[in-house]
């Protein structure tokens, strides 16, 4: 999966030429054979093991940046420059490499023209990806900040609105008993219309039903009507609010029957004021109550207060932040998600990373189901790893570009509607944790599948 233009192969007389210029060295697993910020990196080519390089992060946190298999090199892109390495690179396993001290770098080149034809173009395009990972976490971590002050911002008052509408729904009951009340008094000096009041308040709090909208609308057109029929101010406005309370045509009947003609439009007016003030209490709780549960979706997701460190990881916990944090675009398209998890331990992870694989994989599969389609999303246990595979029913992936996804800025996107870093991010992000990532793709079906370590 490597890209050939940052990872080339060496032929069998460019390792030659390396081994003749440099010496071979056996590495130990986790041998470091440069260190960032000290001293200038060597040349390096794995002939065994592998060889991981990583840099340190704004945060103290470890960043991928690349695994390098036998037949490759490694060092830093610093080697013509003589700096201080920019990276840390050490062994993944028992490996074997030949090391060509820096000094010697520049001999080596000259004496192989062939090493230099490959090198130097490998070394500028590894040069211009490093900037522009660094550009995109410089701005990762701009975001991060700004996402953590927004969360602040929000949930105070996120808190405070829910916290009001509680009060005024319980308030609002309040005043009902005590209108009613007030009501029995007065009417019932010439009638016994107050006596029957008591069951207002119960009809005005019923429980909304669940409607389609078609049996909505001929209920709204019966009570409409018959509300007008009674001389009821906006009574289609009334009805409305009416049918979403529950409020029947045998209920406003009854009331008709219990109260006489003086008092009748007045108490329906009362009525559906009083049914479209709950429904906007109970609207105001519902809204506040999204926006507390995206704050807490989002710190969640962005590990906001966490040490940068491998913890024990819900996998399950997180892919379903994120569904919440893309369920704008899930519910634009219409997509239908069906979540399939099985009984899996906590991974040792970094959290926030992991967020960044199941965004990039279930974005791709929102873009590319058509309106309605089907994403499954399925977690498991397989022997000592953690399986999770995320599966659409869109087109497929070309097979001619297969072999290109996981390459930087490659992307199928038009123009200004993705950057090409988000498998590349992926992949990098999966092999740090030591796993795997494979796919499957055809016509209907496109499956990837992301393996990580359980110990």
């Amino acid at each position: 999966m490597s890209d050939p233009r940052l990872f080339p192969k060496l032929s069998d007389y460019q390792i030659s030429c390396a081994k003749d210029v440099g010496e071979e060295m056996a590495l130990s697993d986790g041998e470091v054979i440069f260190r960032e910020a000290q001293g200038a990196a060597d040349f390096f080519v794995v002939l065994e093991g592998q060889i991981k390089v990583v840099r340190n992060g704004d945060q103290g946190q470890e960043i991928f940046l690349a695994m390098h298999q036998p037949g490759e090199f490694t060092g830093t892109t610093d080697l013509l420059t003589g700096e201080a390495a920019t990276a840390t690179g050490f062994a993944v396993g028992p490996s074997r490499v030949v090391r060509v001290r820096a000094e010697h770098f520049r001999e080596l080149l000259l004496a192989c023209p062939e090493m230099r034809a490959l090198l130097l173009p490998a070394l500028t395009e590894r040069r211009t990806t490093e900037y522009a990972i660094e550009m995109q976490q410089q701005k990762l971590a701009a975001l991060g900040k700004l996402s953590a002050g927004l969360a602040h911002e929000l949930n105070n008052p996120a808190a405070a609105a829910g916290r009001a509408g509680q009060n005024l729904t319980r308030l609002l009951s309040d005043v009902e008993g005590l209108c009613c009340g007030l009501l029995q008094c007065v009417m019932s000096q010439t009638n016994d219309n107050g006596v029957k009041l008591k069951t207002l308040c119960e009809i005005a709090s019923g429980d909304p039903p669940h409607l389609d909208p078609l049996t909505r609308s001929d209920r709204e057109q019966e009570v409409g009507e018959w509300l007008a029929d009674h001389s009821v101010p906006d009574a289609w406005d009334a009805a409305a609010s009416l049918v979403s309370a529950g409020v029947t045509l045998d209920k406003l009947e009854a009331v008709a029957k219990r109260v006489t003609a003086p008092y009748l439009t007045k108490v329906l007016t009362w009525i559906a004021k009083d049914v479209e003030m709950r429904l906007l209490c109970k609207e105001l709780e519902q809204s506040t109550g999204r926006i507390t549960d995206l704050v807490t979706a989002m710190k969640s997701y962005s590990y906001m207060d966490r040490a940068p460190t491998k913890a024990p990881t819900d996998l399950r916990s997180g892919l379903d932040t994120t569904l919440t944090i893309l369920k704008h675009k899930l519910k634009k398209k219409n997509v239908n998600v069906n979540r399939n998890y099985g009984d899996l331990p906590p991974v040792p992870a970094f959290g926030g990373d992991l967020n960044q694989v199941w965004t990039n994989l279930i974005d791709n599969a929102i873009d590319a189901v058509p309106k309605g389609g089907h994403i499954t999303i399925r977690s498991a246990k397989e022997g000592d790893q953690a399986l999770v595979e995320i599966e659409d029913n869109g087109p497929g992936i070309p097979p001619e570009l297969r072999a290109k996804i996981f390459e930087p800025f490659f992307t199928t996107k038009d123009v200004g509607q993705g950057t090409g870093l988000g498998l590349d991010t992926t992949y990098r992000i999966i092999r740090d944790h030591r796993g795997d990532i494979r796919f499957d793709s055809e016509p209907g079906h496109t499956k990837f599948r992301v393996y990580l370590p359980l110990n």
